[in-house]
């Protein structure tokens, strides 16, 4: 019997390269893909509403 091995989203995020120069990186990649998903799976579609469910959920989203 094979045991499947499962990752995470968020694990899946950590292993994508960010193109990104490191002095403006505001926030980590993994994390703007992750509330953008979040986002989108609550009826986001388009970047203002994703910033404005960010906005909404930041005391709460990625500090658990």
């Amino acid at each position: 019997m094979t045991i499947k091995q499962t990752i995470s989203v968020l694990q899946h995020f950590l292993s994508i390269k960010d193109p990104r120069v490191d002095r403006k990186k505001k926030h980590q990649l993994q994390d703007i893909f992750f509330i953008t998903l979040c986002a989108a799976i609550c009826g986001a579609d388009n970047w203002v509403a994703i910033e404005e469910f960010a906005e909404a959920k930041k005391n709460g989203l990625l500090n658990c």
